[in-house]
């Protein structure tokens, strides 16, 4: 229990210290980032997928969509990161999507999108939307 508890104060310190609680984890081989934009993505639609994990080259990532693996490479340098594009499938069912892979050297990292329901009413949709943002931390 000591060992733990000295681990989440020495994260804690990193973050007030403006050092992000990924880069204080990258010692261990914890997961890095995956971020989508945007993170709520209709079917049919684009979205990004960025990872600032993957400093010495391209990460190779996979979305699975109705039992099928789609991979993506994220290759180009942007300002976010290393990026690539996904192509959310029109049959797609409404939900959320993990995005996993790993960096060429070997750091796993994960992410996630949502695909939402098709509403008719706007004011429907613009709830499902706002109601998504409560998950960023939920893991």
């Amino acid at each position: 229990m000591r060992v733990s508890r000295i681990a989440a104060i020495t994260v804690m310190g990193a973050a007030a210290f403006g050092v992000s609680a990924t880069s204080a984890y990258a010692n261990e081989g914890r997961s890095g980032r995956i971020e989508a934009s945007p993170h709520v993505v209709k079917p049919g639609h684009v979205v990004r997928l960025t990872t600032e994990a993957c400093h010495c080259g391209p990460a190779l990532v996979h979305v699975t969509v109705d039992g099928k693996r789609h991979w993506v490479k994220l290759a180009k340098w942007t300002p976010e990161g290393k990026t690539g594009w996904f192509k959310v499938p029109r049959d797609t069912d409404p939900g959320r999507y993990e995005v996993e892979g790993h960096c060429k050297w070997g750091r796993g990292i994960e992410g996630a999108f949502w695909v939402p329901k098709e509403h008719k009413e706007h004011k429907e949709h613009h709830r499902a939307m706002h109601h998504h943002h409560h998950h960023h931390c939920a893991h």
